[in-house]
């Protein structure tokens, strides 16, 4: 998706948008499940409200991050354009560097 350009056919951006929609839902119903199996059985509505709070929480700053980054060089298409692949650059790199951190700090 890092190909992005404003006159791009939307056929180009599918394969992208549907890795990151498998990607997404597998990973979500895996943090749902490990929210509720990491607290006591009595306490399992907790589990899942923490983890909603946090998914909805992280999702609204992320979106919020991403479309300053992506906006913030101005209206000009082209700056536009170098916007959207700097967000996409950095969102990667994030994302790299927590599943990095998830496998440093997972129990053994």
């Amino acid at each position: 998706m890092a190909v992005f350009a404003p006159d791009a056919p939307w056929w180009r951006l599918a394969p992208g948008l549907a890795v990151a929609g498998v990607a997404s839902g597998l990973t979500n119903a895996m943090l749902a499940r490990l929210a509720v199996d990491s607290v006591p059985a009595d306490r399992a509505s907790m589990g899942s409200g923490a983890n909603n709070t946090a998914r909805y929480i992280g999702a609204s700053v992320g979106v919020a991050i991403v479309g300053t980054v992506a906006t913030g060089s101005g209206h000009d298409p082209s700056a536009l354009a170098h916007g959207t692949n700097v967000a996409l650059v950095v969102s990667a790199v994030a994302a790299l560097a927590y599943a990095a951190l998830a496998l440093a700090i997972r129990e053994r």
